[in-house]
């Protein structure tokens, strides 16, 4: 182990007067032994960092830990602020000592004078004005998914995790120096390094993200570190909604003035899996793209539009209102639209309007594939909107009948289930009779209606028959 350098945590500490004229010179070569013994990052990093912040200005250092980085750069002329909430776990079991502890104790060694934070950052980040020409956020992100070294501690949902990227935004003047787990963050959609570039311009107000190292240690190979800036003035962070999907990968939603952007991801589902036995292979159907060019051209006011898409984005009509059902949330506040009650006349009206919204994407070679209460908002005029596009897939006559039986079982006949809770509630047995017997004559003709249609669309002639041969390779 190297004389300039003492291995603690899990950044060195300097030892001695010619480390730091080295430093002074941005000497940062790894010590002999530290391969072994530490993180070769700390030296990496702080190197490229030395260099990159060419103008010297305030410095905000999260997850400062021992202040390895806050005391170099201090040190060649910033003013460094460092914060660390000092719940350490220690995963390389160096020391359980406190790193604000030692990092405080290390600026009278130094003869430093860092400002070192014992706090939660987003706690401290929400109570304060301030603002730092550049922002450290090393390694830290990825723990907001999974708790503080891997211990599910504090863990944050997709959207919660976004929204404190945006905060850090908010404070950050000139340059956030990001880095992540690609490893850890995939299952949420942060993997690749082109995922993680992608999302930090369509969550935040950076638009110049640029990579500057990738990381050589074993020990958290592929890490990236990357430079996030502004080419013009600072501008509000965009909207973030939390999604229904039940995919990690796709459970935020932007929102960019009329148009809700979500992720081009969508789960498979096997036959085992699925809870009516169907194979669905929506991720092959989605990067091919001929469904959603397919979607693109209908326009119906009872079907969420699709807008346009790229390879990692999909633009999508944003519906504002209240779900149908909020079985499982679209949005986190929404409301439960048949919870304030429905009568018959309206519950039938959303039934008509829903079963021809279905029948609609039908006769454009399109199956919903999950057309339940919880995928319908209704808007402020009361008009019902099929949601979760991203899921659709070529028509086949399996997913044909999967999209009926979806639909009446988990759609139709929960809205007419909600309807006599309601009367039972407040109807005599007369009124409720009454009310039974009007349903069940309309869902009698809605079923008349199915039956006839079913049998229009299912005729074998020439072009449906073509039709079903280009789905199904597609499916296949």
């Amino acid at each position: 182990m190297s004389k300039d350098y003492e291995n603690t945590h899990y950044q060195p500490t300097i030892t001695n007067n010619k480390a730091w004229e080295k430093i002074k010179k941005l000497d940062f070569d790894i010590p002999e032994g530290w391969l072994e013994k530490g993180e070769r990052d700390s030296f990496d990093r702080i190197k490229l960092l030395a260099k990159d912040i060419k103008d010297k200005g305030t410095v905000f250092d999260i997850g400062c830990n021992i202040g390895f980085f806050a005391h170099v750069l201090q040190f060649l002329g910033n003013k460094v602020t460092g914060i660390d909430n000092d719940v350490h776990v220690d995963v390389k079991q160096f020391t359980q000592k406190s790193s604000i502890d030692t990092a405080r104790d290390l600026n009278k060694k130094y003869g430093s004078d860092v400002e070192f934070i014992e706090d939660d950052f987003i706690k401290f980040l929400e109570g304060t004005k301030r603002s730092w020409d550049y922002v450290l956020f090393l390694s830290v992100f990825h723990h907001l998914f999974i708790g503080y070294g891997y211990s599910d501690f504090n863990r944050l949902s997709s959207v919660e995790a976004v929204k404190t990227l945006q905060l850090i935004d908010k404070h950050t003047d000139k340059a956030l120096y990001f880095e992540m787990d690609e490893k850890v963050g995939h299952p949420y959609g942060w993997g690749s390094t082109e995922e993680v570039v992608a999302n930090i311009k369509m969550f935040t107000s950076f638009d110049v993200v640029e990579v500057l190292d990738v990381s050589k240690d074993a020990w958290a190979e592929g890490r990236t570190l990357i430079r996030c800036s502004r080419s013009g003035k600072r501008t509000a962070p965009p909207k973030v909604i939390g999604l229904s999907s039940l995919s990690r990968r796709n459970a935020v939603g932007v929102v960019k003035g009329d148009s809700l952007f979500v992720s081009r991801e969508a789960n498979d589902w096997s036959a085992e899996e699925h809870p009516y036995g169907v194979d669905i292979k929506r991720v092959k159907v989605l990067k091919d793209g001929t469904v959603l060019e397919r979607l693109k051209k209908i326009k119906h006011k009872n079907i969420c539009e699709v807008r346009g898409y790229d390879d990692k984005w999909v633009e999508l009509e944003y519906v504002e209102g209240e779900l149908l059902s909020s079985a499982a949330p679209y949005l986190p506040e929404q409301r439960d639209y048949l919870s304030r009650g429905v009568g018959v006349t309206e519950a039938v009206s959303i039934t008509e309007k829903l079963y021809d919204a279905l029948l609609h994407l039908h006769e454009a070679g399109i199956a919903h594939t999950d057309l339940i209460s919880f995928n319908v908002m209704m808007t402020a005029s009361g008009e019902p909107k099929i949601i979760d596009m991203i899921g659709c897939m070529p028509l086949t006559e399996r997913l044909k009948q999967l999209d009926l039986e979806v639909f009446w079982k988990r759609c139709a006949m929960e809205i007419f289930d909600r309807v006599a809770y309601e009367f039972l509630d407040e109807k005599s047995d007369e009124k409720l009779a009454a009310l039974a017997w009007g349903s069940s004559k309309r869902m009698m003709s809605l079923s008349a209606k199915v039956q006839e249609i079913e049998e229009l669309l299912t005729s074998k002639d020439a072009k449906m028959q073509e039709l079903e041969t280009i789905n199904k390779s597609l499916v296949d």
